[in-house]
């Protein structure tokens, strides 16, 4: 009996348009659901260096309960700007929380690390699918995450200004104007040794009575930065100038002569930005063991031209010049007092905001020509006072620098200290995952 093979071919296409379907929806409907979850990604991603980037610029962590000059605290601000910044791009045409069905979160601390440093934001969008449907695949929820943290910056830290600074002490035993053996250093400094503490006011060269809160390395916390001699007694705020010229290099300040000298600290403090100079935790950092005019550098490289009008509390001597580029010149920002110490009234891109490498206070650095920075701190120049006054009786010139400490974005590619433990830092932000 002769088989009949009639119908066969035609179950056999049937079968193969259901496969080349399958592979369709597998080319082309994958292929889309990759391209959402890019975008998905990248929105997660710019959400989450948002987010960071506000303890960055409010020096404190999510844990934080003290207002910013929001009015929020850094955990508020961190996931607002997480959220807002994660929703400005399209994605699939459509930007995320416009569509049904969206997810978009952001917390901080992150909820899988319990980090007060780090943000982490969540995106959910439900697609439609297009060649999956005739297998009964409509639809297609595609997820994305991203961590990001605020960390203090120790390595490749660019801006140095010549100044090196202690870290602050409380006063326990000796002379209260000075470091002692006994007193207690403050780092690394914590924002909670500050809660419920004053912001020290300050009117023009009033070198008034001070806060508990300027013992430790805090937003706004007031410093006297004296300028010191590595013979004498440390003390509160005293720094040395330091020659950063073997450090730059040769040709590393463009259109400036890097010999060591007056001149090169001079040109560092008003130019800081302007060289080639990173330096990190561990370096060897000299320091001018000959100060010389110092006081006068300093005071020109930082003075506005106010400064230079007669007044009844100060004159400067005749020959001292009014520098355009001098840091207060170029911005006259003011302090404004918050909840959380403050910021400079033109923000943290005040040409008037420094950093400066850290000290330990214990070194002993007599007769020594170089220290090792603790970190790197952020300081808004608030004031200068320059005042003669007779030692051993001769007449010199002394100067202070008066400002306050701030936290200020950074540079670096080196890990950071412990997580929201150092004070006013410079910090950077990065992704982590």
């Amino acid at each position: 009996m002769k088989r009949r093979n009639r119908g066969q071919v035609l179950v056999l296409v049937a079968l193969a348009i259901f496969v080349l379907l399958g592979f369709a929806a597998l080319g082309i409907d994958v292929g889309f659901m990759y391209s959402v979850r890019h975008e998905l990604q990248r929105s997660a991603d710019a959400g989450a260096l948002a987010g960071a980037s506000a303890i960055r610029e409010f020096g404190r962590d999510c844990n934080e309960a003290t207002l910013n000059t929001n009015g929020r605290t850094t955990k508020a601000e961190a996931e607002l700007r997480a959220i807002d910044y994660a929703t400005r791009d399209d994605v699939a045409k459509f930007r995320l929380n416009t569509v049904a069905g969206d997810i978009v979160t952001a917390i901080c601390p992150d909820n899988v690390t319990n980090n007060p440093m780090r943000v982490r934001v969540d995106v959910q969008r439900t697609v439609p699918l297009f060649f999956a449907r005739a297998i009964g695949w409509d639809t297609a929820p595609i997820s994305a995450f991203a961590v990001a943290e605020a960390f203090p910056v120790s390595e490749r830290v660019e801006c140095v200004v010549p100044w090196g600074i202690p870290a602050p002490w409380t006063e326990n035993t000796g002379s209260p104007e000075t470091f002692d053996l006994g007193d207690t250093v403050n780092w690394p400094a914590k924002e909670t040794d500050c809660i419920n503490m004053p912001v020290t006011t300050w009117t023009a060269h009033d070198n008034g009575p001070r806060s508990p809160r300027d013992q430790y390395l805090c937003q706004g916390s007031l410093q006297t930065l004296k300028i010191g001699v590595p013979q004498e007694k440390i003390d509160p705020g005293n720094f040395f100038g330091m020659d950063l010229s073997n450090l730059v290099g040769p040709g590393g300040c463009p259109g400036k002569n890097d010999n060591p000298g007056a001149s090169f600290y001079y040109w560092m403090i008003t130019h800081s930005c302007d060289c080639d100079l990173k330096v990190g935790v561990g370096d060897e950092l000299p320091i001018d063991t000959k100060p010389g005019n110092m006081v006068q550098n300093t005071i020109e490289a930082v003075a506005p031209e106010s400064y230079y009008l007669p007044k009844k509390d100060s004159y400067l001597p005749s020959g001292w010049k009014n520098d355009p580029d001098s840091l207060m010149n170029r911005d006259d920002s003011t302090w404004v007092a918050g909840a959380d110490g403050g910021a400079p009234s033109t923000g943290n891109n005040s040409p008037r905001i420094v950093r400066i490498p850290i000290y330990d206070p214990r070194t002993d650095i007599k007769g020594r020509t170089t220290f090792t920075p603790l970190g790197f701190v952020g300081f808004w120049i608030q004031d200068v006072v320059y005042k003669t006054e007779t030692i051993d009786g001769k007449t010199k010139d002394l100067g202070t620098v008066v400002g306050r400490f701030v936290t200020v974005g950074g540079w670096g590619a080196g890990s950071g200290g412990g997580a929201g433990n150092a004070g006013t830092p410079v910090l950077n932000i990065r992704l982590v995952e």
